[in-house]
């Protein structure tokens, strides 16, 4: 390790970009009283259920016969998306109706604005499985999504993109069901890497460390690596791959970022007290790393923009502007006439042409 390298370690770098400052020592309190969220709360449940039980095939039947009658598009793409906890859930319905919606009867959840540059607006669906329910039984994943692709295709969409874990799911034999853009981890890739290049390091040997090297991991490190990096792995069950990964937790002092792709945020309290105080964290988890494992760092938590491009209503805890990088490929591939680029490269470079930038 070089001295500039070793000095870094000691002193934290300058960062740019979508850095959270909160996180320093504490991030900050949402503002309004309980009371207000509740009544919030209980106003988007309200909404919710009227509109998906009242009028929700009435408003698919539309959009399918306006696709087939006259040509007309009004979404690009569907985004499905799923509870990351039981807050998530309550954000649409209570636990005690979230049957309604279950075994494929997903609820429409709210659309995502085409923004300044017209790149495409989409349908947002919710199911309230949560990924650990759908991870144990994927056939009913694979019947959800195969649902989604058929109204895919009636309502013209282009694409659909899945949220989270979901892609990572299934298996290698259900997965062939798939279309490949549906199951697309670039944008995500894209998105977690945008989140690293924005952090200014004067020394040109950064050693990135990345805690949950799965099916988006190794693409990222690979990504990482062409770009300059020196990245390595923790994961309690490695993979083949170009990606180094270490045994002895104690390397993790090493690491000038911190990538956590653990499923939960909670996962993070196993490895923190072996991370240098003067690492950036990096999180892509959901639910994202409870701000008192991460109070003595300085995070930043994956995200991106396009002007003009917002989520209405907003997804639970992400504000409205910010686009999950599993979004990040919706539009992308939309934007590229239907056709999912061969590599991540090309993926990337698409993408910084379309104009997404760091919130």
């Amino acid at each position: 390790m070089s001295a500039l390298t070793a000095s870094l370690l000691q002193t934290p770098p300058a960062g740019i970009g979508f850095k959270d400052e909160t996180t320093q020592s504490t991030r900050k309190p949402i503002e309004g009283s309980v009371a207000n969220d509740c009544l919030i709360r209980m106003a988007r449940q309200g909404l919710f259920l009227t509109f998906n039980l009242l009028f929700r095939d009435l408003f698919l039947l539309s959009l399918k016969l306006f696709n087939l009658w006259f040509g007309v598009r009004f979404f690009q793409y569907i985004f499905l998306v799923y509870p990351g906890d039981k807050d998530d859930l309550k954000a649409y319905c209570p636990k005690q109706l979230s049957w309604l919606f279950r075994n494929g009867r997903f609820g429409v959840a709210g659309i995502i604005t085409t923004g300044l540059n017209k790149k495409g607006r989409g349908l947002i669906v919710v199911i309230p499985e949560s990924d650990d329910e759908l991870a144990r039984d994927q056939q009913r994943l694979c019947k959800i999504i195969e649902k989604l692709e058929y109204l895919r295709q009636d309502i013209g969409c282009i694409s659909l993109a899945l949220a989270g874990r979901l892609p990572s799911l299934l298996s290698d034999t259900l997965s062939k069901r798939i279309p490949a853009r549906a199951l697309s981890i670039r944008g995500t890739v894209y998105s977690i890497q945008k989140a690293v290049t924005s952090l200014y390091f004067p020394d040109s040997s950064v050693n990135v460390a990345i805690i949950g090297v799965g099916l988006i991991g190794k693409v990222l490190a690979d990504s990482l690596q062409s770009l300059g990096y020196t990245v390595y792995g923790v994961d309690k069950k490695p993979r083949p791959g170009k990606c180094r990964f270490i045994r002895n937790l104690a390397e993790l002092k090493k690491a000038h970022v911190v990538v956590v792709l653990t499923p939960k945020g909670d996962d993070f309290e196993e490895y923190r007290n072996y991370l240098n105080p003067n690492s950036f964290i990096v999180d892509d988890t959901h639910p994202e790393i409870p701000s008192s494992l991460v109070q003595d760092f300085s995070t930043v938590r994956v995200g991106i923009e396009l002007p003009g491009v917002r989520f209405w209503p907003k997804l639970p805890g992400i504000p409205a502007n910010v686009i999950p990088g599993c979004a990040v490929g919706a539009l992308t591939v939309s934007a590229n006439e239907g056709c999912l680029p061969s590599n991540q490269t090309t993926f990337s470079a698409i993408a910084n042409d379309i104009g997404f930038v760091l919130p």
